[in-house]
């Protein structure tokens, strides 16, 4: 009968030596220029190869975003409010037709979606492992406090009884309530976070939060062709 081993037992044989294999990595240098008077600085950064092809992923597809972008136009969502004592407050908004903003919340999915191979948040922590330029974080967080909608928020707060009308985590109650999920639970979380905030008000304050979403990818794309260069064609 063959011996019981002890689990703390050291086995008889030897374990083979690892072998130690080296990563191909992309390097080189991404210039960054300043409307401060200060003088361009070039940042150096390496990138795993293994990281390529989707990178190059998430540029085509941003691609396709900037054309949307561009139909959209430079101010594509606007709100005005009026008041006057002993009248009704009146409310006037403009957001894109209902089929350019389907288009734009479609081809945005891929990166607002953590799970997703080329995800926003994905990508950008690929580039801020690259190097530890201050410089190219400093950028990165920008780019970060757009597509979180915090630039919008430094300029004006819209806030129900319970939340912050145009934060990340309503826009999300939003996204999953009408647009991407259609989920009733989410859109009772939506109606007691938005409050008594009319729709002509609540709408385009989501747009024009998703709208800032789309351009953070588009700075966050260019950042990555200037590092590893425009996407090879795709094979057919």
């Amino acid at each position: 009968r063959p011996r019981r081993r002890k689990l703390l037992e050291r086995p008889q044989h030897k374990p083979a030596l690892a072998i130690r294999r080296e990563v191909p990595i992309k390097t080189g240098n991404v210039k960054f220029e300043f409307d401060d008077g200060r003088a361009p600085e070039e940042t150096p950064f390496a990138i795993d190869d293994a990281q390529l092809p989707l990178l190059y992923d998430f540029v085509r597809e941003a691609l396709v975003l900037e054309e949307i972008v561009q139909s959209l136009g430079t101010n594509p969502v606007s709100v005005s409010i009026s008041a006057r004592v002993g009248e009704a407050t009146q409310v006037k908004s403009r957001v894109p037709s209902r089929i350019a903003l389907s288009a734009l919340l479609h081809h945005l999915r891929p990166f607002v979606l953590e799970e997703e191979p080329y995800s926003f948040y994905r990508v950008r922590k690929w580039i801020g492992g690259s190097s530890k330029s201050p410089v190219l974080r400093a950028w990165l967080k920008q780019i970060k406090r757009r597509f979180v909608g915090q630039t919008i928020r430094d300029q004006m707060v819209i806030s129900s009884a319970t939340a912050i009308v145009n934060s990340e985590g309503t826009l999300k109650q939003w996204l999953n309530a009408k647009e991407y999920h259609r989920d009733p639970e989410r859109k009772r979380q939506l109606a007691t976070s938005v409050g008594v905030a009319p729709i002509d008000i609540s709408e385009p304050v989501f747009v024009m939060l998703v709208y800032q979403k789309a351009v953070a990818v588009l700075h966050l794309a260019n950042l990555v062709v200037s590092m590893v260069g425009q996407p090879p064609a795709a094979a057919v």
